[in-house]
């Protein structure tokens, strides 16, 4: 039995049930509750009674939880991560009331298959007849499943195993960065030929050391994993980088210079562009993961007993869209 709810307005739609929830709307879900029109961040609104679908679900002890994002923006698109988890799991209402709710993610499984879509979202009757509707599917579903969207393609491009990330957060991905290239050793590359402008998936497991919510690290992990296969080509320009991370990160301010360059221009070249973008001034700089590629990702959280420090295995690979 599944509940449909279409917005007045015409702004969105959702339809829940107790191991489905999806969602149309006119535009995709903004971060800050602050910039999100109202119709997004009421009480009552969109982001409320997605989080309320979402708490609603009811996982089995070998569930996946499987989401899609479905947008035909194929020219510059959004990182799926974020639409499907960062931007969605903000609250609706000021933080200091949404503290006494857990996270809409909080009792849903911590093994998480996701992918992207670009084709034109179907809403239910009654919404708006814009130009352009976006969708949301999140899915219970076993974890024998794949990818419904996106099939395999070759070997691996990359392949790494137990790699010690520390100072994991869901606010930087350097520490995954440079956690990647500290232990260079344990990462195996096999992609041959120039770098990749092309669609690839990332597979993640973390073998965590205390309790940890798969969608509070997703960003992190992916955009720290992606941008370690991005080479910066000129050591100038990486010396630049290095320097301004120093100036604008009091933790990062802590490590040589040497390295902070080194994490660049040793970096394995799989994947196309620089790993940090900069200000022509270089007074201001940010992770420029390759991620516009990534269609399809899944990441598992284990709890490991008696481990002292998280532990990162994946790979990246090749897929294509599945014919038909």
């Amino acid at each position: 039995m599944s509940d449909l709810y279409v917005d007045p307005a015409g702004s969105y739609a959702i339809q829940s049930s107790d191991r489905l929830v999806e969602a149309w709307a006119v535009e995709p879900i903004r971060f800050e509750g602050k910039d999100r029109p109202e119709w997004q961040n009421g009480e009552d609104g969109f982001v409320a009674r997605l989080h309320r679908g979402l708490r609603s679900m009811q996982p089995r002890d070998d569930d996946v939880l499987a989401c899609a994002f479905t947008d035909p923006e194929r020219e510059n698109p959004a990182d799926v991560e974020n639409r499907l988890f960062t931007n969605v799991k903000e609250p609706p209402w000021p933080r200091a009331q949404a503290s006494r709710q857990p996270n809409a993610f909080a009792t849903l499984p911590r093994d998480i298959r996701f992918e992207r879509r670009f084709v034109q979202a179907q809403p239910p009757a009654g919404m708006s007849g814009g130009a352009t509707v976006v969708g949301y599917r999140y899915a219970l579903e076993p974890a024998a499943s794949q990818w419904s969207g996106w099939q395999v393609v070759g070997d691996p491009l990359a392949r790494w195993d137990l790699i010690e990330v520390t100072g994991m957060s869901d606010q930087a991905a350097w520490p995954t960065l440079l956690a990647m290239r500290r232990q260079a050793a344990g990462v195996r590359v096999r992609h041959e030929g120039p770098p990749l402008a092309a669609d690839f998936a990332v597979r993640l497991s973390l073998h965590a050391c205390r309790n940890v919510q798969a969608v509070t690290v997703m960003e992190s992990l992916v955009d720290g994993v992606v941008a370690s296969f991005q080479r910066e080509r000129e050591l100038a320009r990486a010396q630049r980088v290095a320097c301004c991370l120093q100036r604008r990160n009091r933790k990062l301010a802590a490590i040589p210079v040497d390295e902070l360059v080194a994490a660049q221009v040793a970096a394995p070249a799989v994947l196309a562009g620089s790993p940090w973008a900069m200000s022509p001034a270089g007074t201001w700089c940010q992770m420029s993961p390759a991620d516009r590629w990534v269609v399809a990702g899944a990441l598992s959280v284990t709890r490991t007993p008696g481990a002292t420090a998280h532990r990162l295995s994946g790979e990246l690979v090749r897929v294509v869209p599945v014919a038909g």
